[in-house]
């Protein structure tokens, strides 16, 4: 999940991606109209809300996989999106580089909301959700990739601004000049707090103006030890009215 108001921290509702996801390695399949088994990595991502007012759009850079290693990229199935086709690039180190910009835009909110399923009156049950599966070039052990390969950002068009997980380097050279207001590392404030969040559990997001703080009492404590403290914060003391819980 993203907050995209980097470098300020915004409302801080953190809800303005949210995003489900799973990777299976190796993953063994039948490519559209070939009798042949593949082994591909899959790739699972649901959208499960949207709360944001810029023009970010989901990204996912696979750093140890090189575009020339690739075969194909498909859309293996889809579920409650019209979306059939994964858009993606190479990157400035040859990786691969998944722009998830029309599964935004086939996705429309309810009527009378003012966003995607950030609003307990509104909520959104059939939630948009493409399986992809990676084939590799014959001579490409797809054991070569593993989850850690997976980083997950926003990013505006045409190589603009992103919001990565804190650490992380941007893809492209976008990031602020003058960074007085933040920390030591990548996409840390100079509190320890962060813009991109990675929980190995589904989780409830929190509503639209909520503040991420508020609902999860124990996420500011981890955030600002650095992760040593609160390890599971996102078991811990909950506001639930501030919160919408995962599908």
């Amino acid at each position: 999940m993203f907050e995209d108001m980097f470098p300020s921290l915004g409302d801080y509702d953190f809800n303005d991606f949210v995003l489900g996801y799973r990777v299976q390695i190796p993953f063994r399949s039948g490519r559209r109209g070939k009798s042949v088994i593949d082994e591909a990595i899959q790739f699972g991502i649901e959208l499960r809300a949207m709360g944001g007012s810029f023009p970010y759009a989901p990204c996912v850079r696979l750093k140890d996989l090189k575009a020339a290693d690739v075969d194909e990229i498909e859309v293996v199935q889809r579920f409650n999106t019209s979306v059939e086709t994964v858009v993606w690039s190479v990157g400035p180190d040859g990786e691969v580089i998944m722009d998830f910009r029309n599964l935004v835009a086939a996705t429309s909110k309810p009527s009378g909301s003012t966003f995607f399923n950030t609003d307990k009156e509104y909520l959104v049950t059939e939630l948009p959700q493409l399986n992809i599966a990676i084939y590799m070039n014959k001579e490409v052990n797809v054991n070569s990739v593993d989850f850690e390969s997976f980083d997950f950002y926003l990013a505006k068009a045409d190589h603009g601004p992103e919001i990565h997980l804190g650490g992380y380097k941007p893809v492209y050279d976008t990031y602020p000049s003058d960074n007085s207001g933040l920390g030591w590392d990548y996409y840390y404030n100079k509190k320890g707090l962060i813009w991109g969040l990675n929980v190995p559990v589904p989780m409830a997001h929190v509503i639209e103006k909520g503040n991420f703080l508020d609902a999860y009492k124990d996420f500011a404590a981890w955030a600002m030890s650095g992760g040593q403290d609160k390890a599971y914060w996102y078991n811990g003391e909950k506001n639930n009215e501030l919160l919408i819980k995962a599908q």
